[in-house]
């Protein structure tokens, strides 16, 4: 995650707590439980070859989520990505495809800012499965390259309110999946023209969409 992204989303989460802690005491409704659904890019961020050989495409989730006190929300969810190999970048030309499957759990806070505007912060903490698929490893009669591990995702949210039961959504999460990106996934002995290193660290993306959320009931 490069610099500027980094503290241009701190900078608003930083900006929103204030003004949001303001507008509670005003007595503003909290929002209500709800079913949601996002629909994000996903923007590849780490590690160095995962970032420098794959593009993401789409991540959806679907989660439902309950007001248990005053906008403190705790919910549960499943999420799919999905990622193409740049087939270019590859010392063999391959076509390949990654995927990731994932079931969480979320715990997060939500408030109106205003009569329309309201706000989200959470982290999804979950499991996930990642199966990557390409030529050469079906060329060496292999089969996909399955990994499995945690994953957490801090999110903000904003959301406008056009009516009781629907509001929609600006999502913007970074997700870590505990696992490395390797020339394993490719069934090859390494990656030409990177440093062993780029193979290093976590799986990490940025994910930025829209959403919709629909209100259970009015929990005010």
């Amino acid at each position: 995650m490069n610099f500027e992204i980094r503290h241009s989303l701190l900078g608003l989460i930083t900006a929103i707590g204030p003004f949001a802690y303001a507008q509670q005491a005003a007595e503003l409704p909290s929002v209500g439980s709800c079913v949601k659904a996002e629909v994000k890019m996903p923007i590849v961020e780490g590690n160095g070859a995962f970032k420098h050989y794959v593009d993401g495409i789409a991540d959806v989730n679907i989660s439902s989520n309950f007001n248990v006190y005053r906008g403190i929300m705790i919910g549960v969810g499943a999420k799919y990505s999905y990622f193409q190999v740049d087939d270019f970048k590859v010392s063999q030309r391959t076509e390949g495809e990654i995927s990731f499957l994932g079931i969480f759990g979320v715990l997060g806070f939500e408030r109106y800012l205003n009569g329309n505007i309201s706000y989200e912060l959470c982290s999804k903490y979950g499991y996930g499965w990642m199966n990557t698929t390409t030529l050469i490893c079906n060329d060496l009669g292999k089969d996909t390259y399955r990994q499995s591990g945690s994953y957490l995702e801090p999110q903000l949210a904003l959301y406008y309110t056009s009516e009781e039961q629907y509001r929609f959504g600006l999502f913007i999460g970074y997700q870590v999946f505990m696992q490395e990106f390797t020339a394993d996934n490719f069934c090859i002995p390494y990656f030409a023209g990177l440093h062993t290193s780029a193979s290093q660290g976590a799986y990490q993306v940025l994910n930025v969409g829209l959403g919709v959320a629909i209100n259970f009931r009015n929990d005010n």
